[in-house]
């Protein structure tokens, strides 16, 4: 009972863990189409819904960065 129990649990959390890694790169992707398309509005949306997700990944930092300076907005750019 132990072991099932165990095995449940480590399953569920893989089962998560694998449900992040797949809501980030929808989001990545749906991020890069909204700024190919210069939605970058939208795609700010996305890669701020990333940075909640997983704020150590640093490409984010960069990529946000890039949509402020394609929006003009100097202040958010320089914070």
């Amino acid at each position: 009972m132990l072991l099932t129990t165990s095995l449940f649990l480590s399953a569920n959390i893989f089962s998560q863990t694998q449900n992040s890694v797949d809501d980030v790169k929808r989001l990545i992707t749906r991020a890069k189409t909204a700024y190919s398309i210069r939605e970058y509005q939208d795609a700010l949306k996305e890669y701020q819904k990333i940075q909640q997700l997983v704020p150590e990944y640093p490409d984010i930092y960069k990529a946000i960065g890039e949509v402020y300076e394609k929006l003009g907005e100097d202040d958010d750019l320089k914070a």
